[in-house]
């Protein structure tokens, strides 16, 4: 098929699905689609903004259970890459099984940033910033330290 943007021949996966149309097909590539959407959003920037929110409010039971998936496969993944950036073992007992491994903060407050963040904010935290101001503690640990310095920021 070719693209009436681009004039370049194309085939059927490289184009944008239009049901209304006899084909089944828009009559532009998926590139040029994207192009032409981006431009209008910019050119139109309360329209699109009200548009996206209405498509939110109407598919939001959709929009929930992708997000739920994208999460179920994506977390485990990011922490896995958080763990071992931080060394993979907890600092106090070497404990190295990923199920009982938690980020601790060194100079605590992880409470209150995991309820601002949420864990996959706080996994990406500690992978941009290589770990710096995080350790890995198991859960035993963990909740030793919390019982030792029960005034930390959070802890409460």
């Amino acid at each position: 098929m070719k693209c009436r943007r681009c004039d370049l021949d194309k085939p059927q996966e490289a184009m944008q699905i239009n049901r209304s149309r006899k084909s089944g097909f828009s009559g532009y590539c998926k590139t040029c689609s994207a192009e032409i959407t981006r431009a209008w959003q910019k050119a139109n920037p309360e329209k699109a903004r009200a548009s996206n929110k209405r498509w939110l409010n109407e598919h939001r039971d959709h929009v929930k259970r992708r997000r739920r998936r994208y999460q179920k496969i994506r977390l485990p993944k990011i922490r896995a890459a958080a763990l071992k950036i931080l060394g993979g073992a907890c600092v106090k007992c070497g404990m190295s099984d990923l199920r009982v491994l938690q980020i601790d903060h060194i100079k605590g407050g992880g409470a209150i940033e995991r309820r601002r963040l949420g864990p996959l904010s706080l996994y990406q935290k500690v992978i941009r910033t290589s770990g710096a101001g995080y350790q890995i503690l198991c859960a035993n640990c963990n909740w030793i330290k919390r019982a030792e310095d029960p005034f930390v920021p959070g802890n409460l």
